[in-house]
């Protein structure tokens, strides 16, 4: 059985725009959840809201998906081994 779906290789700009989107997400959550909460004067509201943006950020950030692998490393050749005599 491959798992190989589970892998989470991304390069290095997806790894910068999933950064990003975490930031972002994670921000106007806070500020939306800090918003429900105050204006229902319920703190579970506010807890609820918070949780839902961390899933969705999660649930955005976290699959290895094709948009994260746009610009795939090019490594360069391998040397060949130079002996070394004393």
């Amino acid at each position: 059985m491959s798992f190989s779906y589970l892998e989470g290789n991304i390069d290095f700009k997806g790894q910068e725009l999933a950064n990003r989107i975490t930031k972002k997400l994670i921000t106007f959550g806070a500020i939306i959840s800090f918003l429900v909460g105050f204006l229902s004067d319920n703190i579970l509201y506010t807890v609820y809201t918070f949780a839902a943006f961390g899933l969705l950020t999660a649930s955005l950030v976290i699959p290895p998906f094709s948009f994260y692998k746009k610009n795939p490393v090019t490594w360069l050749p391998k040397k060949s081994k130079i002996e070394i005599q004393h």
